[in-house]
């Protein structure tokens, strides 16, 4: 899963470029809402409730059903978020082996 995590990364910050066009948005939202339910399930395993928190309301945030219409300065903030969040849980290696203590 980190090379998962990877990926997303890179689409992310790939996300921070102004000129992409807003077809990258919407594929990368549902890139997103897709690995995140597949990091959320694989973090379930775990029993890891506050890691399920997180990936679930990212899972929510990028979701492309009910997306949520932002800025593009608000969005560049989130996309920064979400790539600190995902360096932290690979670093703790949160959706490989759990938790690590």
């Amino acid at each position: 899963m980190k090379y998962l995590q990877i990926v997303l990364i890179v689409l992310l910050l790939w996300a921070l470029i102004p000129s992409n066009q807003y077809s990258y948005y919407q594929l990368l939202r549902l890139i997103m809402f897709i690995a995140n339910l597949t990091l959320l399930n694989r973090i379930f395993k775990y029993k890891n409730d506050r890691w399920i928190w997180v990936f679930g309301t990212i899972a929510l945030i990028y979701n492309p059903l009910f997306p949520i219409h932002l800025n593009r300065t608000v969005w560049s903030i989130i996309n920064i978020l979400t790539v600190i969040i995902y360096f932290v849980s690979i670093i703790k290696k949160i959706t490989s082996e759990g938790e690590q203590k």
